[in-house]
């Protein structure tokens, strides 16, 4: 058996961000705010090509391919039933391709066309404000901070697969699919989310602190699970197994609050109790 494979992933992104400052005092001191866009382009390509001697026999294959090679302590006897030997044979892979050539001048010995072809294109699209703010209540300093971000995202799968039209029993391999003539599926997707937050603290008196928070978090999906690839097997030689990605897949939302107080009673240390 044969076996190539290539696989890339090009990212391109920028980002542009600012600052205002308020140097005329009020409730509003400072914002920050920005762009960004990231454009994500993965693909991966594998051949595999399986061989079998045509005519040949063992007196073709010079026994020096075959080198034995002791294994120290007890592995080969950790088998059930125990294998009984200390040792196995071990194979140059050129070495190997070669003799094989030699005894199959016919056989073109490569990895053949593409089985598998899959490309995720995803391109992502985010904008953010944040606003921080100061102010007092009762003689107490409060402190503000309100943001929003807004992402968006469009993704394009695509992969090479060929309807499976039957199953096969392969020496080798076990249960292995049939497959008819591959096609390109393309599948694609697209989301947005509206992410708030906000973050207040006040101070009680100058070692006493009362902070809150809410946010609404996200975490995209990996760019591997995306794919509309199907990946066609076996589990232990008898059991047919399938695996494909999702073109989609939506993101993983949170939705986060805490409340705390802090009691700063020394330069270096202070009591706090947190819940979240």
């Amino acid at each position: 058996t044969i076996r190539d494979g290539f696989k890339e992933n090009v990212m391109d992104q920028f980002q542009i961000s600012g600052d205002w400052a308020n140097l005329d005092g009020g409730l509003v001191t400072s914002v920050q705010f920005g762009l960004s866009h990231l454009q994500s382009d993965f693909s991966k390509i594998t051949r595999v090509e399986s061989y079998s001697t045509t005519g040949a026999t063992a007196a073709d294959f010079d026994d020096d391919l075959f080198a034995s090679t002791t294994l120290d302590g007890d592995f080969m006897n950790s088998f059930s039933p125990t294998i009984g030997t200390d040792y196995y044979y071990s194979i140059d892979p050129q070495d190997a391709l070669a003799a094989f050539a030699a005894a199959n001048p016919t056989a073109a010995l490569t990895a053949g066309d593409i089985d598998s072809n899959y490309q995720v294109n995803e391109t992502q699209d985010a904008a953010f404000v944040q606003i921080n703010m100061e102010s007092e209540f009762r003689g107490m300093p409060v402190q503000m901070t309100a943001g929003l971000r807004y992402e968006s995202a469009e993704t394009e799968a695509v992969s090479l697969f060929g309807p499976t039209t039957a199953l096969r029993w392969d020496m080798i391999d076990g249960v292995i699919p049939v497959q008819a003539a591959p096609d390109n599926i393309s599948e694609t997707a697209s989301n947005d989310q509206l992410l708030p937050s906000f973050a207040i603290s006040m101070g009680l008196t100058d070692e006493k602190v009362v902070r809150a928070s809410f946010s609404q978090t996200m975490s995209r999906p990996d760019i591997f699970a995306l794919s509309s690839q199907f990946d066609l097997g076996n589990r232990d030689f008898l059991q047919p197994t399938a695996d494909a990605g999702n073109t989609s897949l939506s993101p993983l939302m949170s939705t986060n609050f805490d409340i705390s107080f802090e009691n700063y009673y020394n330069d270096e240390s202070y009591f706090a109790i947190n819940y979240f």
